[in-house]
């Protein structure tokens, strides 16, 4: 028997539609969550539409599907179907299916055109592509439990059964699950990479969970050492490193040498047929590696082929994920009204800083003590802190990567062009880090970058931006240290990023006057070169010649120098406008 109740509403529309197309031939397109009209899967023809429609009753009663099917029925007799398909995961008598073919009428083109329990299940035994492909139908299998429970995994995670069924009830599977199993079978080494908090772990287990159930052992390993006593060719065995860079700075170093251990175990890994790895690793740490070692991506380990770099999902997806997790929590029919008020569903699904880990931890953590017309602005606010995500993967950051991505928060909130932000950069890293006693090196632009880079910002067309809007929104409630900004101030080389930083100012000491004064002094020297950069400069492209935005326009520069003046009283800033 499958275990059809494991399955979110939305899970079992994705069943019902892969049956579908195995038993029909043809192909159903799906839709996102909202009013559907009556359709959860349709088939376009040239004369004529066919429509799917799943109900997930399982736990309901039969009178209950009746009035529902009632419902359903007049809107789809609008929509005036070639072919009309009725699933619902309520066994179905004879009897009960004659009841149900009444109620449609002449939507039914064929008898057997409404399919219950046994239908589906029968299908499955069919196709057991099918079943394998959807993992909430077997992980929960008593068997498959007991096997992962044995295997080391859940213990090694410290999860319960109970805790197992719960992860895999939210669990939204979308691409990147099947691309993990294809690069694990195809290269038997993978690499889960992605920001903070986007569900590295939960695909890596999840696809650890795949191959248990065809029988292979479990091993969760915390150095390389507990991996090279495992690997036995006569048993399958899947290794799992959870965040295997960054758990101690001696696996990070190890890179550093020729034949690390790393390059040992994958090689070992590739030449036997019966072992898998699987790791997981945040973006800015691999990068980091990489720039310690050309070892990582030398033609004997190439760690990088065997990456994949996960967190970006489909609005679909993050609905699939958010009700999901609705779906399990212990919620009341009040809090689960009052996400239907408004435009609240949207503003939550389509928020900027959306994040698997923000959404698990609003629809857990002490919703007893929440009103439920207070619920939606509760996940919208924490939604709006990014502090929850960002803070802790900022602060274990070394200093040339924390000053890189100040430069580029007081940059263009568009993005800032590579040649300005290094100009930014230089300055301000130099100060900061001499001020502080820390060590500077020629190369600490370009390799900030490319730690950087995917974990916490994107490089396109030589343009850098943050990865994610919420991490801009982190820095500017974090960064109110008065010693840091006051350095900052007097290693403005720019007009434009010393006009930001100075806003940033007056937003976090705006009250104090005392306050802004001293910044304003702060910002001396730089008054004296505000002019150096130009408000314009000429670019040659396909021969032509063009003028592109460089810096603040003069009139800016000397609402700046006013500003300043105003603030401190010091004459200096009046006669650098002459």
């Amino acid at each position: 028997m499958t275990q059809l109740e494991n399955l979110s509403p939305i899970d079992f529309e994705d069943l019902c539609r892969d049956i579908a197309k195995s038993e029909t031939g043809i192909r159903f397109s799906a839709f996102g969550p909202g009013p559907d009209g009556g359709i959860d899967g349709r088939h376009s023809m040239g004369d004529g539409i066919v429509v799917l429609q799943c109900k997930h009753y399982g736990k309901s009663t039969f009178s209950s599907l009746k009035e529902t099917a009632r419902v359903e029925a007049d809107k789809v007799r609008k929509l005036a179907p070639n072919r009309y398909l009725f699933f619902t995961s309520q066994s179905l008598t004879p009897k009960k299916s004659d009841e149900l073919a009444k109620i449609f009428g002449g939507l039914l083109s064929k008898s057997d055109d409404i399919w219950g329990r046994e239908d589906i299940e029968a299908a499955l035994k069919r196709n057991p592509e099918i079943e394998k492909s959807h993992i909430k139908l077997w992980l929960s299998s008593t068997a498959v439990l007991e096997r992962i429970l044995q295997s080391g995994l859940e213990a090694f995670t410290q999860s319960t059964k109970s805790e197992i069924l719960d992860d895999l009830r939210v669990y939204a599977r979308n691409p990147s699950f099947d691309e993990a199993i294809d690069k694990l079978e195809k290269e038997k080494i993978l690499i889960v990479s992605g920001p903070p908090g986007v569900g590295k772990t939960t695909l890596a287990k999840m696809v650890s969970y795949n191959y248990l159930k065809d029988g292979w052992r479990f091993y969760a390993i915390n150095s390389l050492e507990d991996g090279f006593t495992k690997i036995e060719e006569d048993n399958p065995t899947v290794f799992f490193f959870d965040d295997f860079l960054g758990r101690i700075e001696l696996d990070r170093q190890s890179l550093l040498q020729r034949d690390t251990a790393l390059s040992v175990f994958v090689k070992r890994v590739r030449k036997s047929k019966n072992s898998r790895f699987i790791l997981t690793t945040r973006a800015h740490i691999f990068e980091e590696a990489r720039r310690l070692s050309d070892h990582v991506d030398d033609g004997r380990l190439q760690l990088a082929k065997y990456l994949l770099d996960v967190g970006v999902y489909t609005r679909k997806i993050k609905s699939h994920i958010f009700f999901n997790h609705l779906l399990v929590s212990e919620l009341s029919h009040g809090h689960f009204a009052s996400l239907l008020e408004g435009d609240w569903l949207s503003k939550i699904i389509d928020h900027k800083n959306y994040n698997p880990r923000i959404i698990a931890s609003v629809s857990s953590d002490c919703i007893d003590s929440i009103e439920p017309s207070d619920y939606p602005q509760y996940i919208y606010t924490a939604l709006q802190n990014p502090d929850f995500i960002w803070r802790k993967p900022f602060t274990t950051l070394d200093m040339k990567c924390q000053n890189l991505l100040i430069s580029l928060f007081f940059s263009s909130q568009y993005g800032e062009t590579i040649e300005n932000l290094r100009m930014n950069y230089m300055g301000h890293h130099r100060t900061v880090c001499l001020f502080y006693s820390q060590p500077i090196e020629p190369n600490d632009f370009e390799e900030a970058l490319q730690t950087l880079e995917s974990g916490f910002i994107s490089i396109t067309n030589k343009e850098v931006t943050f990865v994610n809007p919420s991490l801009r929104d982190f820095l500017k409630s974090y960064l109110t240290n008065h010693e840091l900004l006051g350095l900052l101030a007097k290693s403005a080389r720019r007009a434009n990023w010393a006009g930001n930083l100075w806003q940033h100012v007056k937003d976090v000491y705006g009250a104090h006057e005392d306050e802004l004064s001293f910044f304003a002094m702060c910002f001396k020297d730089f008054a004296g070169n505000i002019g150096a950069t130009p408000t314009y400069k000429r670019v040659q492209k396909n021969g032509k010649t063009y003028l592109h935005h460089d810096d603040r326009p003069i009139a800016e520069r000397l609402e700046l120098l006013f500003d300043w003046w105003e603030s401190s009283r010091d004459d200096y800033f009046l006669q650098t406008m002459c």
